[in-house]
Parts: structure tokens; C-alpha cells; sequence
């Protein structure tokens, strides 16, 4: 149900939020000030919808897999795939 209702979202274009929207709160891509890290500071880019879209695909395809093997009593009827 999920990904039917992701694949409707993905049809229709997404438009870009007006520069005063608090919808660019929702992501600070200065993050990195604020955490303790070796890395050097750099701004992470937000990727396209296409692939918002995309990877939320892959995420909810990895739960159902996963479900259904949670749902399995005997390890060894297991098939693992190795990416």
C-alpha cells in the first residue's frame, strides 16, 4: 500500500517552497556546525524529489523484505542477497 501511494506521489511534479517557507527549517544543511566531528564542515545538498522518491522506495522494499522474513520460523529457509 505503501509504495502504491509513493508511486501516485512520484507522478506529479513537486514545486519548490517559496524562500520565506519554514518548510526550509525542516533541514539545516549547516548540521555539521553543531556536531562533534573530525570531518571538515561542508553544506550537505538536498537531493532531487526523483530521488527522495527513489530511495524511499528502496527503504520501504528493505521492510517488507524484512517482514517477511521476520515472519519465517526456520533461519535456513532464509535467501540472503548480497548487494
Amino acid at each position: 500500500m505503501c509504495e502504491e501511494f509513493l508511486g501516485q506521489l512520484s507522478l506529479h511534479p513537486i514545486p519548490e517552497p517559496y524562500t520565506s517557507s519554514v518548510a526550509h527549517r525542516a533541514f539545516d544543511p549547516y548540521v555539521s556546525k553543531r556536531l562533534e566531528t573530525a570531518v571538515p564542515i561542508r553544506v550537505l545538498p538536498i537531493g532531487s524529489p526523483g530521488e527522495t522518491w527513489q530511495v524511499i522506495s528502496l527503504f520501504l522494499k528493505g521492510l517488507r523484505e524484512t517482514s517477511q522474513l521476520a515472519a519465517r520460523h526456520n533461519l535456513t529457509t532464509w535467501k540472503v542477497r548480497w548487494i
